[in-house]
């Protein structure tokens, strides 16, 4: 399996609709097609790719207001059959590595749902830590900090 970047010359149909079905699985609200959209074509997003297949993805914003202009991690999902393989450490490792030297020294958020202890424990583990900002999403959920120069180093 591979990751890279994606962009909208090189996502084949099939390969959005994946993105689609994998979003409209996870368990959560998921975005709309046009969310992912925006997404694909405003924001950074990479995928695991297996094959030609989207594995899981994961959308970044680079340069967030939120403490201090660091990464916010927008969305991070993984397809059912793919699951507790490492796939969402992977993404986020790679993914937040781009910005290594364009962001050294600077913070990664995230809103995580209070009752996603699953990716609660991930974020954890990659060396996430709550906080007392309020989420942009109400009292379901909450924000989680990492300093970027520990995330690439996992």
């Amino acid at each position: 399996m591979k990751i890279c970047k994606l962009d909208m010359e090189r996502l084949t149909p099939e390969q959005f609709e994946q993105i689609v079905s994998i979003e409209e699985n996870c368990g959560l609200e998921p975005y709309s097609r046009e969310m992912l959209l925006d997404c694909i074509e405003n924001l950074d997003t990479y995928a695991c790719l297996d094959g030609d297949r989207i594995a899981g993805f994961i959308t970044i914003l680079p340069y967030s207001r939120r403490l201090g202009g660091g990464l916010y991690i927008v969305n991070l999902n993984v397809a059912k059959p793919y699951r507790r393989q490492g796939l969402g450490q992977q993404l986020i490792v790679t993914a937040c590595s781009a910005y290594e030297r364009s962001h050294k020294g600077r913070l990664v958020t995230l809103d995580v749902a209070k009752s996603n202890t699953a990716a609660r424990k991930l974020y954890e583990k990659l060396g996430f830590t709550l906080t007392d900002i309020p989420s942009r999403n109400g009292d379901t959920d909450v924000v989680m900090v990492a300093k970027l120069d520990q995330l690439c180093k996992n």
